[in-house]
């Protein structure tokens, strides 16, 4: 961890010391613990502690985040290896009671969730969570593969098309994703309840966003029966196609709608000169898009667990 500047503590305490975290601290967590943490920090919902040694070294940090309707709400805590045994439940506790503090402004009677994702191959921090009264409650897997992605283009249904969210509207993908997401809140729980204009803005507002890579299939009726998101990032200068969202709504599976989308996005993906692709599943609760992603070529870079406390 990073030197953290002196001040605003008793340098040369006998005991660690936990403070609000400075700017620089937030930029450290970035670095070591990727966009989840960048999005974080710069939230005004954020609470967030350091614990430092009295030398000034940084030995820990967590932050605690959520907004409305604050029904689940997320953990980041990262250790140093220097750090004594006591210093990931301190982190954890303080967690807890912070996020106690957001759920107070959860309805009366929402089920109100904190949740924390680690990295699978990190025994120390799954046990951290678990000691913690924290339960493992899903695999998140990253995928990448090339384009053009090895998937056949599936045929529609009769009557119906592909449309970029200007032709389509944003109420119709709206409904299709409430309906598509309404048992499986896990990546969709920020705007879940906030309403159409809400999820609308997280859409637009996200880095690389295109509205020709935001389409839904139309039935003739106007309806959507599914729907895909994909932006497109240059994280290291090459462009990058990020699959957000590959969502069909339940009467509509089993017809080959997420594998048509699928290979809509690769083909507008690669009119935009886009070599590459990558995503995110829940490979617990969505293990026929898993076997879908690597029917299409995608394979798996890296996984998280995610653990959920219920707060109330």
């Amino acid at each position: 961890m990073p030197k953290v500047p002196r001040g605003s503590w008793a340098a040369g305490a006998a005991r660690n010391v936990m403070r609000p975290p400075r700017l620089s601290d937030r930029v450290a967590l970035t670095a070591l613990a990727g966009s989840e943490a960048a999005a974080a920090a710069f939230n005004p919902a954020v609470a967030s502690r350091v614990l430092v040694d009295p030398g000034g070294e940084a030995l820990g940090l967590v932050m605690v985040w959520g907004e409305p309707p604050y029904a689940r709400l997320g953990c980041l805590h990262v250790l140093d290896e220097r750090a004594p045994a006591s210093a990931g439940a301190r982190l954890l506790r303080w967690a807890e009671r912070a996020a106690r503090e957001l759920a107070g402004r959860a309805p009366a009677g929402e089920r109100v969730l904190l949740v924390a994702a680690v990295d699978a191959d990190d025994p120390a921090a799954c046990a951290r969570l678990s000691a913690a009264g924290f339960a493992a409650a899903g695999r998140i897997v990253r995928m990448e593969g090339a384009l053009p992605l090895t998937v056949a283009p599936a045929e529609l249904p009769p009557g119906a098309s592909f449309a970029a969210v200007e032709a389509a509207g944003w109420a119709a993908l709206y409904d299709a994703w409430r309906e598509a997401f309404a048992a499986d809140r896990t990546q969709t729980a920020r705007t879940f309840d906030a309403g159409l204009q809400k999820w609308r803005e997280d859409i637009t507002a996200a880095p690389g966003y295109d509205p020709a890579l935001c389409i839904g299939v139309m039935l003739p009726e106007g309806e959507a029966a599914a729907l895909a998101v994909a932006y497109t990032r240059s994280p290291e200068g090459q462009p990058v196609g990020w699959v957000e969202w590959v969502a069909v709504r339940p009467g509509w599976r089993g017809h080959g709608l997420a594998r048509a989308l699928l290979a809509e996005l690769s083909a507008r993906l690669l009119a935009r000169g886009v070599e590459g692709v990558a995503l995110t599943v829940d490979a617990v609760a969505n293990p026929d898009a898993v076997r879908l992603y690597e029917r299409a070529g995608l394979r798996a870079t890296a996984e998280r667990i995610a653990f959920e406390k219920p707060l109330r």
